[in-house]
């Protein structure tokens, strides 16, 4: 992942969950673009925004990184105070992370030895690939963005110095072609849950009821929120529309909202 931590707003304090709710306003309020980073004993987690949004919260154990809820993260801190860190990080380069946490490995540590790497690049675009393009020597990296076959942004980094620029690219090639190490993450596109969820509002209450459709798009789309949203058509349902069918409603809406959204 591509976590600079040159930028600290709070570094190597200890927080309990207080604080940490206190650090997500603030964040909020500031409209911060960046990553706040937790420690726990047994695993690390990671909650990123953008202009004050909370985006996403990871789990991180190991080489491993798990999307999770915020929730999670806020119930360990409960039980642990863990050490923390809060880091301004520039727009691009967290959608660079999400891109390749909730992307689709193509392939992952691919050695230069193994394949022509220019090749290998002109292939994704060729390809018409969505995602990002990972070239790293362990000490320094390249990060690149394609969308559909093009390549729009070239990222790269130093330790905690970043260039955005072709020519460092072609630079790590040239120096190290005999020791990079390529991965590629597709963006697979999700399904839209809120088109999903009107749809199944109009299949189980026989047609459109414009008032349920505008709360489910004035709703968020974490998994609590839409859950919190999905116990309050079923009110309106149960009061204004049909009293049979609500909990049948409710019922499908929270089903699908918990197989789409782990």
């Amino acid at each position: 992942m591509l976590l600079l931590r040159n930028n600290a707003l709070v570094s190597g304090i200890t927080a309990d969950v207080q604080k940490v709710h206190t650090l997500l306003e603030e964040v909020q309020s500031n409209t911060t673009t960046g990553f706040m980073e937790l420690h726990f004993n047994t695993f690390s987690g990671c909650i990123f925004f953008v202009d004050g949004k909370i985006l996403q919260s990871i789990k991180q154990k190991g080489e491993k990184s798990l999307v999770i809820e915020l929730s999670e993260i806020l119930h360990e801190c409960q039980k642990t105070n863990p050490t923390l860190g809060l880091f301004a990080m520039e727009e691009p380069l967290v959608h660079i992370t999400l891109n390749m946490i909730n992307g689709e490995p193509l392939f992952e540590n691919v050695h230069s030895k193994y394949v022509d790497v220019r090749k290998l690049l002109r292939s994704l675009e060729t390809d018409d690939f969505t995602g990002v393009a990972v070239l790293s020597t362990g000490k320094e990296a390249c990060y690149i963005s394609f969308e559909t076959g093009i390549p729009l942004t070239c990222i790269c980094n130093k330790g905690d110095t970043i260039i955005e620029s072709v020519e460092c690219l072609e630079t790590l090639i040239k120096n190290f072609s005999d020791n990079l190490y390529i991965s590629a993450y597709k963006i697979v596109e999700k399904p839209n849950i809120i088109t999903t969820l009107k749809r199944i509002s109009r299949e189980v209450l026989g047609g459109r009821v414009i008032k349920i459709e505008e709360m489910l798009e004035n709703s968020g789309d974490t998994k609590e929120e839409l859950l919190l949203t999905i116990a309050e058509i079923e009110k309106v349902t149960y009061l204004f529309v049909d009293k049979k069918k609500a909990k049948i409603l409710c019922e499908k809406l929270k089903n699908t909202v918990e197989e789409v959204i782990q």
